[in-house]
């Protein structure tokens, strides 16, 4: 961060603005950044901190804490799990996170989860598919390879289903104001 940045101002993606962006960029070339970005993370897996995750159970559902860190950033995700909550009219699942700077704690950036988990899963499905079909031994090859196609089909269309049935219900996709002929990132980040 430079110093002659707002330090009023964290930037925040809301549940409607996730949705604005992934429609804009297409969910195809979002889920591929995605897995080049978790690729990368794998390949440098030593360079994060690896704390448990923090949970809180109670009778009626689950709430956890996930934190990890490089040196450099910190980030953690907040994700609820409440079966319950369908029978009330809301999400069984709600997430957010936040990423902050390690040299200074300052955050950088507060985003809705929720929408990127379901993406980020997809994505994750999709390379351990790609990983395992190209490194699985002999005969079984073409069963391991069928039995995580058939999982990451059935995975991205209830994703997709998912995240259709989130944006018609939850999110107004119109935007307030028309987007620019070529938006930027920082049109679907509102501070």
């Amino acid at each position: 961060m430079t110093p002659m940045q707002n330090l009023n101002i964290v930037p925040f993606v809301s549940v409607d603005n996730m949705m604005k962006l992934v429609l804009h960029l297409g969910p195809e070339r979002v889920m591929t950044d995605l897995a080049t970005y978790i690729e990368a993370d794998f390949r440098r897996w030593e360079s994060f901190d690896k704390t448990p995750r923090v949970a809180s159970h109670s009778a009626v559902g689950v709430i956890e804490l996930m934190p990890t860190s490089d040196g450099e950033m910190y980030g953690f995700k907040y994700v609820n799990g409440h079966p319950k909550n369908t029978r009330e009219g809301l999400q069984t699942v709600t997430a957010f996170g936040l990423l902050a700077e390690v040299n200074t704690g300052y955050p950088i950036l507060l985003t809705e989860l929720t929408i990127l988990t379901a993406l980020r899963t997809a994505a994750m499905s999709a390379l351990a598919r790609r990983f395992s079909c190209s490194l699985a031994p002999g005969r079984y090859l073409a069963l391991v390879c069928r039995a995580l196609i058939s999982a990451t089909v059935a995975g991205s269309r209830a994703h997709s289903t998912a995240g259709a049935l989130r944006a018609t219900s939850e999110a107004t996709v119109v935007p307030h104001e028309p987007p620019p002929s070529s938006p930027t990132l920082s049109w679907f980040i509102r501070a």
